[in-house]
């Protein structure tokens, strides 16, 4: 039984350090800049003065490159983050169902002598191969989320988690029964 805690915190624990990887990777600041008209190919030299630069609250939308200087400007499909709070507790969701319907398997395979039914993984697959063959299905539909989310689809985008998580499930459910 300690051997079973063990396992299911270490796998735990991988799932929340590749997550924060991820949320680490994805707050990296993205600069954007635009000319707002070209310029002459040939043109009198000008004199370098710097100009003050006035201080962007918060609340104002920053300003696009002009001949003052480059600004910062948020992503054109979305105003705000990417990966918010409701993005990474879909990821903890489908990541705990996966952790649920993983254990239950490979105890059921190894008390009751019962097989597993999904093709990719074989019948008799061991820990290893069923959590690297259902986390980087997982994985995928996680960065379709954040594909669907960043282009601006505010509710698509939760399909292929909620749907990842419903599968995990009703498998985890379909083990219980069987023991």
């Amino acid at each position: 039984m300690v051997h079973y805690r063990s396992n299911c915190a270490v796998i735990l624990g991988l799932a929340l350090a590749m997550a924060s990887g991820m949320a680490r990777a994805q707050q990296t600041p993205v600069l954007s800049a635009s000319i707002s008209a070209p310029e002459p190919m040939f043109s009198a030299p000008q004199p370098m003065v710097a100009e003050p630069q006035p201080i962007v609250s918060a609340s104002e939308p920053p300003l696009s490159s002009s001949r003052k200087g480059i600004r910062i400007q948020p992503s054109a499909a979305g105003e705000g983050p990417v990966t918010d709070h409701q993005f990474w507790t879909l990821i903890a969701v489908t990541a705990g169902s996966a952790l649920l319907d993983g254990e239950t398997t490979i105890h059921g395979l190894q008390s009751a002598r019962l097989r597993e039914m999904n093709p990719l993984l074989g019948s008799r697959p061991g820990r290893a191969r069923f959590y690297g063959t259902v986390g980087a299905g997982d994985t995928a539909l996680a960065y379709l989320a954040y594909r669907l989310k960043r282009s601006g689809h505010d509710k698509l985008w939760k399909v292929p988690l909620v749907g990842a998580s419903t599968v995990h499930l009703g498998g985890a459910i379909n083990n219980f029964v069987r023991f």
